[in-house]
């Protein structure tokens, strides 16, 4: 099987960071605009499709993602070059 777009394509300034927490697959991405979308696998790994959880100009360099325990936290560098992190907990939404 080939390379498959996910659903709602769209382009992204930079390589995706991917991890995997609350046995699905996530993976997010920079926008042209530094703004910073999400998609997980999903039920049955189909794809949700993408979420946008960071507003233009948010960050400047590609995401990075780590889960640890029952949180998954992802981290940028912000336009000021300060390094800042967006997380959620299990089954909770992105703060």
């Amino acid at each position: 099987m080939g390379w498959q777009e996910l659903p709602g394509g769209g382009k992204t300034a930079d390589a995706p960071a991917a991890v995997e927490f609350e046995d699905r697959i996530w993976v997010f991405v920079r926008a042209d605009d530094g703004s910073v979308w999400a998609n997980n696998s999903g039920d049955d790994d189909v794809w949700e499709g993408w979420e946008q959880i960071g507003a233009p100009g948010t960050l400047v360099s590609a995401p990075a993602a780590v889960a640890r325990g029952g949180g998954l936290h992802l981290f940028g560098r912000a336009p000021d070059g300060s390094i800042c992190v967006l997380s959620r907990g299990e089954y909770e939404s992105w703060s």
